[in-house]
């Protein structure tokens, strides 16, 4: 599965020497949480899994929220640009779930580098031609949580 996906190399300037690391890019369909997609509208959700169990109005980035048990969908302009859950029932489109190991996740997706985020560690996997990605949170050498964005 592997074929699937290919590397982007990113040279970025750190203390005054330029390294390069490679960051794995991820095809469009990739960016998707149990059959939910960047960019899908809200009735197009509740048709496909129900009245949420909050709509939550936001102010700022997201202008709607909507929880679900075990995934939450945010939108902008009615349109879907962020997809999170914590819950090992929700994967990706190539199966990758929260609780699944680290090790596993790189052998579907690839190589990434782990970055520190308040003392977090993120995978991200890049969509390519986009500002799209995955993120996946690691604790303990597992991912706990999957994130799919897309901002407009």
């Amino acid at each position: 599965m592997k074929t699937l996906f290919f590397k982007l190399s990113l040279c970025v300037l750190v203390g005054g020497l330029i390294g390069c690391v490679s960051v794995p890019v991820v095809s469009k369909t990739e960016v998707a949480l149990n059959g939910v997609t960047i960019g899908q509208e809200k009735q197009a959700i509740i048709k496909l899994l129900g009245e949420p169990i909050y709509r939550i109005t936001l102010e700022g980035y997201h202008d709607l929220l909507f929880k679900y048990k075990n995934i939450d969908i945010y939108f902008y302009d009615d349109k879907i640009d962020e997809i999170y859950t914590d819950d090992p029932s929700v994967c990706t489109p190539l199966n990758v779930c929260p609780g699944n190991s680290l090790a596993r996740l790189r052998e579907i997706y690839g190589w990434s580098p782990l970055r520190n985020k308040n003392d977090q560690f993120i995978a991200t996997y890049l969509l390519a031609g986009s500002d799209c990605w995955l993120d996946f949170l690691i604790s303990e050498g597992r991912v706990s949580s999957i994130n799919a964005k897309c901002p407009v």
